[in-house]
């Protein structure tokens, strides 16, 4: 395991160092400051706090779920990350040991993503940042202002998540948007792999852009039970329907995530995909 956790190293700090990197704090850092915006007016007219969960309110934003979804494409955008120690490591470990290092990195890098997020947005709230109890009077009128003006086409609002409590709804979705960015970049790897280009990330794009399209004018209506399977909607608890709950997404998720590794496995077997370039 010492050869995977090389490789895992070497890969991270590539990323760490790579404008790549730097891109993404930035677009992170754009999203959520004008995301929270409106918060911080507002907290500074009435004199109220705001609660460090606008992560929660954010990915379950039109907007919000788009930049996200961006920012894990942004991220996974060069999978299958091959690095100057690719051909030492190559020749120490299996193939099965190489993916397992591909897949802890794809891991690594969804929850560093996501972490920086929900930092983010607690940090561009400051210095009108509060803790109280519940969403709070800010959270709470945002949240009831959404429900009034909502189109008559969705069934479900934002104003789904006042049945959990904040802290509640911020570690569910941070738990099912860490499995989907692992999702999305394990299947860009797979894409990428098999066709030895960037297609995995061209599609997944492209994908994202088309699911928050659907979303965003009415027809969505007609698509909803459709479009509700999609992997990419569970980032939003307030778009579960027929039972659909954040424990099954996370399961759901979990299980393509195996599926995947799986798949790449094989491929890697059968020498349909290769370690290295």
């Amino acid at each position: 395991m010492r050869a995977v956790m090389v490789s895992v190293r070497a890969d991270v700090k590539k990323l760490l160092m790579s404008p790549k990197f730097m891109l993404i704090l930035l677009l992170a850092l754009f999203f959520v400051f004008d995301f929270a915006r409106s918060f911080r007016e507002m907290a500074a007219s009435s004199f109220l706090g705001i609660p460090p969960y606008l992560y929660a309110l954010f990915v379950t934003d039109f907007m919000g779920e788009f930049y996200t979804l961006m920012l894990i494409v942004i991220m996974m955008s060069d999978a299958p990350f091959y690095n100057q120690s690719e051909v030492f490591i190559g020749l120490r470990i299996s193939r099965i040991k190489w993916l397992w290092g591909k897949a802890v990195y794809i891991f690594f890098v969804s929850v560093l993503l996501q972490s920086i997020l929900v930092i983010l947005s607690a940090a561009v709230c400051l210095p009108h940042l509060g803790f109280g109890e519940g969403w709070g009077v800010i959270f709470m009128n945002y949240l009831q202002s959404t429900e009034e003006s909502i189109s008559y086409t969705l069934e479900n609002t934002s104003s789904s998540l006042l049945a959990y409590e904040p802290m509640v709804a911020m570690l569910l979705l941070l738990g099912i948007t860490i499995l989907l960015s692992t999702l999305l970049g394990i299947l860009i790897f797979t894409l990428n792999m098999l066709c030895h280009n960037y297609t995995g990330t061209i599609l997944v794009g492209v994908l994202s852009c088309i699911h928050t399209y659907i979303k965003d004018f009415n027809f969505y209506h007609h698509l909803q039970k459709v479009t509700s399977k999609i992997p990419m909607s569970w980032m939003n608890i307030t778009n579960y329907q027929d039972g659909m709950t954040p424990g099954m997404a996370m399961l759901f998720l979990s299980i393509m995530i195996v599926g995947l590794f799986v798949i790449n496995a094989v491929l890697l077997k059968t020498g349909k995909t290769e370690m290295i370039k």
